[in-house]
């Protein structure tokens, strides 16, 4: 088991792999008696989330090389906060722990990994426990600073966290429970099962009746780890019944977009290869390459925010608003600073931005919830070639005056035309 308290942080065991694809998941389902598992849980003196836990494990452990098994395997489980806390919402109420186990490299047992779960278990399960997490999460959302950051910040925060605490976990183990229904639909139901997108590998569990189902969704070609639970669990007597995959059949969908995009991304790296070679054979006294590769990558990420935010075009427009002047500053800046970039550049990016804002929002038809934050984030930015012609640091006036002046406008035309929404908005965005 993971020790606690030491200061470092200990990164657990990652797979790795052949992965399915974008939008494709393993799916694998198993069907086993509820009694029988909640019996053979029993003889160990633990619950069934505990003893499946445990078999989870186990279940990795038996993937993982010599080398792998220096790191520890760790789960994370989803917990049901309003077991220890009374809540009235409709929302998700749930927190999670992260049971591990460190496999020695020599023999070990079972049952010596059940214990260890079991103890994580009765030590983080506790009310004290889950209110500090809690509490220490309240912390940050109370931060006065974090409060009045804008939501678009906060979910880039958000994401950076989720992306550096991903090593933290191995797989994922959601236990659903017990499903109930009135006696009357009972007859007209077989059973349930659930499995949720995932990264790694999750396996989900419910029960109805005497039938569990216990539900792998992987993103990894190889399933292994499925066969090695399974295989374990028929090892303690417990038969576990695959389910036919009922599925729809499964169709490779076509994605121009994506295949577009790949090719354009390569032929960005072609033409910054092109370039040094040909730099160092006849000019390898010159450094011009420099800017045909800071020309291919400012071209690949205006197109890549283009394509991953494909799918909101104001929030689309808003990063483009403030990437294109950014990439441009950069570029004065290296090449002298003549100051083109903010005094033509940013004022135009700006006032164009605006206007493709208003275009969007007209052939659309968007309701005034989905383009408010998104209009005064870019007003807000346009006004930003007026403070700058009034700090000196723009040169160019009228641009600059027209840009101010048009997004004064548009900010001013929301307060007085749209001020209940922008301010509910605002509240909503900013959680004043």
């Amino acid at each position: 088991k993971p020790k606690k308290g030491s200061g470092k942080k200990v990164h657990s065991f990652q797979l790795s792999g052949a992965r399915t694809g974008y939008g494709s998941l393993n799916i694998t389902e198993g069907l086993v008696s509820c009694r029988a598992l909640l019996g053979k849980a029993k003889e160990y003196g633990v619950s069934m989330t505990v003893f499946l836990t445990a078999v989870f494990l186990c279940a990795i452990h038996e993937e993982m090389s010599r080398r792998q098994r220096k790191k520890p395997v760790v789960l994370m489980v989803p917990v049901n906060l309003r077991k220890y806390f009374p809540s009235s919402s409709m929302l998700n109420f749930f927190g999670w722990i992260e049971p591990g186990y460190l496999f020695p490299e020599e023999e070990y047992s079972f049952g010596d990994v059940v214990e260890s779960v079991k103890a994580y278990f009765k030590e983080e399960l506790t009310k004290d426990r889950l209110g500090q997490r809690m509490s220490s999460l309240m912390s940050l959302e109370q931060n006065p600073l974090l409060r009045i950051a804008p939501l678009e910040i906060k979910n880039l925060g958000m994401q950076l966290g989720v992306q550096l605490a991903k090593d933290d976990v191995t797989a994922i183990f959601s236990n659903l429970g017990v499903i109930s229904l009135p006696r009357e639909y009972v007859p007209y139901i077989r059973r349930f099962g659930v499995f949720t997108s995932t990264p790694k590998i999750e396996l989900s569990m419910c029960s109805f009746e005497d039938d569990l189902v216990l539900s792998f969704a992987s993103c990894f070609q190889d399933q292994n780890i499925e066969r090695n639970f399974f295989r374990i669990l028929k090892g303690f007597g417990l038969e576990a019944e695959l389910l036919e995959d009922r599925f729809p059949a499964k169709k490779t969908p076509e994605y121009k977009g994506l295949r577009f995009f790949q090719w354009f991304s390569f032929s960005c790296i072609a033409a910054a290869c092109a370039a040094v070679m040909v730099n160092l054979i006849f000019t390898p006294s010159l450094r011009w390459s420099v800017y045909v590769i800071g020309g291919a990558l400012s071209m690949w990420l205006a197109l890549a925010l283009g394509f991953f935010k494909r799918h909101n075009l104001l929030k689309n427009a808003v990063w483009q608003m403030l990437l294109l002047p950014a990439v441009c500053v950069i570029w004065d800046l290296c090449t002298g600073w003549h100051g083109w970039s903010v005094d033509y550049v940013l004022p135009a990016v700006c006032m164009l931005i605006q206007l493709s804002m208003l275009i969007i929002t007209k052939v659309q038809k968007l309701p005034v919830q989905e383009y408010m934050i998104y209009y005064i984030l870019a007003g807000i930015i346009g006004l930003l070639p007026a403070l700058l012609l009034a700090l000196g640091a723009a040169q160019v006036v009228y641009l600059s005056v027209l840009c101010g002046g048009i997004s004064f406008l548009m900010l001013t035309g929301l307060l007085i035309f749209k001020s209940r929404d922008m301010f509910t908005e605002l509240y909503k965005k900013l959680h004043f």
